[in-house]
């Protein structure tokens, strides 16, 4: 992973604990992901119920995915909100490249874990 990645990361980890910060990023995930186009729709829905699970567990509904899996997560919604990554986003045509294949990445990582965030929603 790039190394504006690997901040995000670490950024995410020091969040978990942070109900309001988990709140921020997830509210800035959700309005930068709306405004996507190219390459990013791809991903969208995915990445909605990846905020959507982040959202979840700030509140404290949502406790059955594992911290590391969840520090993943963030990094992703922080990788796509952070001006800087390794393809500045203003760049026409191929600025969220690299936030859709971060996210890409993400989803697939932690697919049994999203898969198991739906099934819970659905119950709720």
């Amino acid at each position: 992973m790039s190394k504006y990645f690997v901040r995000a990361r670490s950024r995410a980890q020091r969040m978990l604990d942070d109900p309001e910060a988990l709140k921020r990023v997830a509210e800035e995930s959700y309005r930068s992901g709306a405004s996507r186009s190219g390459p990013f729709t791809a991903v969208i829905d995915d990445f909605r119920t990846l905020v959507r699970l982040v959202v979840a567990y700030g509140r404290g509904h949502y406790r059955e995915i594992p911290p590391d899996s969840l520090a993943l997560v963030v990094a992703g919604l922080l990788y796509v909100v952070s001006p800087l990554d390794a393809i500045p986003d203003v760049v026409p045509g191929v600025g969220y490249l690299d936030d859709a294949v971060v996210v890409g990445w993400v989803i697939k990582s932690v697919r049994q874990e999203l898969d198991a965030f739906r099934a819970w929603e659905l119950g709720q």
